[in-house]
């Protein structure tokens, strides 16, 4: 089953995008790492594929360091894994000024591998996100910019250069609205319909998708298959659900861990 899903459709049409398959994890759940936590779920898959957890103390680094966070963050480096630093951008209205002040107390506080710029965009201000970009890699050249618009329309193209990787859709596998989000209708049905497949110009490395609301394992692997068939080498499943859909990992998670191992064989 496997090899015929992988010699067919995108993936096929895209033989030399042969970067290996990320999970990238929001890991919006605390680190209660005397007791278990998920994140000890992310340290047993780091030694089996690429992870990269997105950190969230307090929609960003909070006031002060949380040695709990630190634990885990070491243990999770430790592993084999990475761990980037979540920043809201509040779609262009917050100063660049104040979101590198996140950025310095993540690397000062848990010396993180990169940074998640949310809420990208400029519906709400104008926060120039390539000179934004130039700052942080001034900061560490090889920090992992990972920026999110959650969107694959054209317009999204020209965050690209902002950018290491962009999260190009965020939402669930189905919505019942037929103008909201939708990975079912991605990338070109429903609302996306008449959308230019832009994102099949990248290697894979440039791109993510986060999806929420997957019901069930056989769906978990046709959403995986179809987003890495699209060219997102980083991503993610779940079956947890609105309003917060990154408070635990899905039941599935030892099961998608073997999927993406799978498919990296094969990449």
């Amino acid at each position: 089953m496997a090899m015929a899903i992988l010699t067919a459709g995108p993936i096929a049409a895209n033989p030399a995008r042969a970067a290996e398959v990320t999970a990238l994890v929001p890991a919006y759940f605390y680190p209660t790492w005397w007791s278990g936590s998920p994140w000890d779920d992310l340290n047993a898959a780091a030694a089996r594929i690429p992870v990269e957890a997105i950190m969230n103390p307090a929609s960003g680094p909070d006031t002060a360091a949380n040695p709990d966070y630190q634990h885990a963050v070491a243990a999770l480096q430790a592993a084999g894994g990475r761990v980037i630093g979540y920043v809201a951008t509040g779609y262009g209205s917050r100063p660049a000024a104040n979101v590198l002040a996140d950025v310095a107390s993540y690397l000062d506080w848990y010396k993180v591998d990169g940074i998640f710029l949310d809420e990208m965009g400029n519906q709400s201000g104008g926060l120039d996100y390539v000179a934004l970009y130039n700052s942080i890699k001034a900061m560490g050249d090889d920090l992992h910019v990972v920026g999110n618009p959650g969107i694959p329309f054209e317009q999204v193209e020209a965050l690209i250069p902002a950018t290491d990787t962009l999260v190009i859709f965020e939402g669930p596998l189905q919505n019942a609205d037929p103008n909201g989000a939708s990975f079912r209708e991605y990338p070109d049905r429903g609302p996306y319909a008449g959308l230019p497949l832009w994102f099949t110009r990248y290697d894979r490395s440039r791109l993510a998708n986060l999806v929420f609301g997957v019901p069930d394992p056989l769906d978990m692997i046709l959403g995986l298959f179809k987003a890495v068939g699209y060219n997102a080498g980083y991503v993610y499943l779940t079956d947890d659900q609105l309003p917060n859909p990154y408070d635990t990992l899905p039941s599935y998670w030892e099961q998608e861990v073997a999927w993406i191992e799978l498919l990296n064989w094969f990449l």
